[in-house]
């Protein structure tokens, strides 16, 4: 498996989301589950643990997005940011 695609816990996502609440980050992978983009394993431990990953429908979005992240870059962000 590509480490781009591994399993994050919550606390690693947090970190690697600059600047994302708590409260927002939570919303969005409810949401992300919900419709069926990412997989939320609970394991049964003290304390509890919980991973996320993209389901393969998901994978195979990263060649648009990407794409469409250089779009944004080019056409809406400034150069000197």
């Amino acid at each position: 498996m590509c480490s781009r695609y591994q399993n994050l816990r919550f606390g690693q996502l947090a970190t690697i989301i600059d600047g994302i609440s708590r409260k927002v980050l939570t919303d969005h992978l409810k949401e992300m589950e919900k419709d069926q983009l990412i997989f939320r394993k609970s394991y049964n431990e003290t304390p509890p643990r919980v991973e996320y990953s993209l389901i393969p429908a998901a994978k195979d979005l990263d060649p648009l997005l990407g794409k469409l992240g250089e779009w944004v870059h080019k056409h809406y962000i400034p150069e000197n940011v």
